[in-house]
């Protein structure tokens, strides 16, 4: 007997009653990392984030981690990007992608994959620069950031 207009289905993954999933921050390019110079023909600027073979192989655990989706983090001037697995040098899919990325529109991708030790990850946030001000990296809404966010599945789950 709601008014809204607004209907909201959940269907969660069928998870076993006694684990529950979690969610891990794989890259957050914060302040050090970003820099938009201003631009007045405010032309796209892409930035690009590795997450190394050499890293996933010395933190993750053997049996890898599976995935169950994930969220590209950007602020206001974020308008596009792209999450792409490699696994031996070999580009795999692409994890997330979004074509018109939206800081008051946040979606994840629900897409199930398996993050295996020595998988690289190669994170694209491309930006808007604004016409008369240099935008840095930060933690507020007027700065920048480029972070993937993954939620992933417990151990054992399949």
């Amino acid at each position: 007997s709601d008014s809204s207009g607004y209907r909201l289905w959940v269907e969660p993954p069928a998870l076993k009653s006694h684990t529950q999933a979690g969610s891990l921050i794989v890259n957050e390019a914060s302040s050090a990392s970003i820099h938009i110079p201003a631009d007045p023909m405010e032309q796209p600027v892409p930035l690009q984030f590795l997450i190394s073979a050499h890293a996933t192989r010395t933190n993750l655990p053997p049996e890898g981690v599976q995935v169950l989706g994930g969220h590209l983090h950007m602020h206001k001037q974020g308008i596009r990007g792209r999450v792409e697995l490699i696994r031996d040098g070999i580009h795999i899919m692409d994890v997330y992608k979004t074509m018109a990325y939206d800081f008051d529109k946040q979606v994840p991708s629900w897409k199930r994959w398996k993050f295996l030790p020595g998988d690289a990850l190669i994170i694209t946030c491309v930006y808007k620069p604004l016409p008369e001000k240099d935008i840095s990296g930060g933690q507020t809404t007027a700065d920048e950031m480029c972070g993937f966010f993954f939620f992933v599945a417990p151990r054992g789950w399949d």
